[in-house]
């Protein structure tokens, strides 16, 4: 009898045990069984993107993006939604949550097929903001670009620039673009180019002797938003865009203000071999516009900077013509009148010090 008792003594215990086991595994996980779905976070709010009101569109779109990559399955069930609005604001919504929606990439890829042309833009739209991830879209970008719908192809022009080096097997599609009739369309290949290439330089360095000539053409082109493009991207190559520096110098002198403060990027970023353009900079810290007069100096005190980290090897000659072209341009930036902020004049001012102490170093061992 007691051995029986004992027996069920144990296997009461064992029961409560297994029990309170199991009541804290319950516990434990019914915070996550209580949690909706992304799908049906989301769900309502789709609904409301085709609402009357604009507000409530908006503020349920802004709200879908909030939610981020756990909405991304959700979007991708609303792009085969049968309202064209459902459809392309939910490829706007996956373009805002960007890399994160990158499961949404072949979904985006098949609604460039789509019967609604503004849905088949944002999806290209999208397919840009997720970047690189979005390379396997690359070959229909590429057909888009040869589209009729010209904004189609200036969108697909901006996308593959956005994907960057992955999208380089598009870039002979994008030089012949740069010979489109459409002004936003050489703008936007233009931009891309400038991308991708300076993205492949070390993968695809053969792309760069392809490109600068290219786009140092583009900055002749006949609109003044396409010149913009093309300095901009040849800023982006550095060094390797020093073949374009006399055409960089002569957009120094452009009419549009805008292509004046990029050219002067541009030569800032190519460096030392810049230096022909330092004469020219120099009149143009005297720019009537502040943002062209800034961009001059921050571009100087670049290429500067290269003969501060090589003094050494500057002939004497070579040292005092730098010397005196920086104490001009600093002379000009501490000038009251133009308004140029301490950190315009630390960049012209910090070389020449070094190059003068280099100087003084130079006349000091000669006299010893």
């Amino acid at each position: 009898m007691v051995k029986h008792t004992r027996v069920w003594l144990v296997a009461t215990v064992i029961l409560k045990v297994s029990l309170l086991v199991l009541a804290m595994c319950l516990f434990v996980s019914s915070n996550s069984w209580a949690q909706p779905s992304p799908n049906t976070n989301v769900a309502p709010l789709i609904k409301k993107l085709t609402d009357d009101d604009f507000r409530i569109r908006h503020d349920a779109a802004e709200a879908v993006v909030k939610i981020g990559s756990q909405a991304v399955p959700a979007l991708i069930e609303a792009l085969h939604n049968d309202d064209r609005q459902v459809r392309w604001r939910a490829a706007s919504a996956l373009g805002q949550i960007g890399a994160e929606a990158a499961p949404a990439v072949p979904e985006l890829i098949a609604r460039l097929q789509d019967e609604d042309e503004y849905v088949r833009r944002i999806s290209v739209y999208a397919l840009g903001e997720i970047g690189a991830e979005a390379a396997p879209a690359v070959p229909q970008l590429i057909e888009a670009l040869q589209d009729k719908d010209r904004n189609l192809r200036v969108i697909s022009a901006y996308a593959l620039g956005k994907i960057g080096s992955e999208a380089s097997p598009a870039v002979p599609y994008l030089i012949e673009a740069l010979q489109d009739e459409s002004t936003e369309i050489r703008f936007s290949a233009a931009t891309a180019l400038g991308r991708i290439g300076s993205q492949a330089l070390s993968r695809i360095p053969v792309l760069t002797k392809t490109l600068v000539p290219v786009l140092t053409k583009a900055l002749q082109d006949g609109n003044k938003y396409v010149r913009q493009s093309a300095a901009d991207a040849l800023g982006r190559f550095g060094a390797e865009a020093s073949t374009a520096v006399p055409t960089l110098i002569t957009a120094l002198q452009d009419e549009n203000k805008y292509l004046r403060s990029k050219a002067a990027t541009a030569l800032g970023k190519i460096g030392a071999e810049a230096k022909p353009s330092v004469p020219v900079l120099i009149t143009v810290l005297e720019d009537k516009q502040t943002e062209v007069r800034q961009n001059a100096a921050i571009g100087l005190g670049e290429i500067a900077g290269t003969f501060q980290d090589n003094a050494k090897k500057l002939s004497r000659k070579e040292l005092e013509q730098d010397i005196a072209n920086l104490e001009k341009a600093l002379e000009i930036v501490e000038n009251p009148s133009y308004n140029f902020t301490p950190e315009d004049i630390v960049v012209i001012r910090r070389p020449l010090l070094a190059l003068k102490a280099e100087k003084e170093t130079r006349l000091f061992d000669r006299t010893l």
